[in-house]
């Protein structure tokens, strides 16, 4: 019996794998099937070598993109090596063809930081940005807290708008603050 289920497990399992693989395309009605890895043109693809890596090539996590008359604009969370205790901060890079990205300011010592905190405020630390263009100006949402060290003393939410996507204003408090 324990066999039985365990090949039953195991050709879903292979199932699933196989599927997942593999992306239909249907568009001419030939049920023509590719490869993941394959360019296929007028549909998504996933790119075998990541396209952004940020500064140190170990962390640029949770994009946030728009369309700008320029190109894109991207807000990203990056790591902050340079304050103290170290941890995540938000960058941003822009890119003519959302492939290719240029960082912004190199001149700064954590490249692009596009919102400086101070040491005490509520977004000290700040990630997990949501970038938003309402055509009146930028706003960018985000998670900001405190820390010691690894131990974080809660998160809340806050906004930072800009005219021009690239330098922002922080709100001093935060939009939703966690409680009850």
């Amino acid at each position: 019996m324990k066999t039985s289920i365990f090949i039953v497990i195991l050709v879903i399992f292979v199932a699933v794998v196989w599927n997942t693989q593999q992306v239909k395309l249907d568009e001419g009605g030939n049920g023509e099937t590719f490869k993941s890895s394959q360019k296929v043109s007028g549909i998504w693809q996933k790119y075998d070598q990541a396209v952004f890596g940020g500064q140190y090539n170990m962390m640029a996590g949770d994009p946030s993109i728009v369309k700008t008359k320029e190109g894109y604009r991207m807000i990203y969370t990056c790591f902050d090596a340079y304050r103290d205790p170290q941890g995540s901060a938000l960058c941003g890079a822009t890119s003519n063809d959302g492939i290719s990205w240029i960082y912004d300011d190199k001149s700064q010592k954590t490249w692009g930081r596009v919102a400086e905190t101070g040491t005490g405020r509520w977004d000290y630390v700040q990630e997990t940005s949501y970038l938003l263009d309402d055509d009146a100006d930028y706003k960018l949402y985000y998670v900001g807290y405190t820390a010691q060290g690894f131990l974080i003393d809660g998160a809340d939410i806050g906004i930072a708008t800009s005219d021009n996507a690239q330098s922002f204003t922080l709100h001093e408090e935060p939009i939703l603050k966690r409680g009850p």
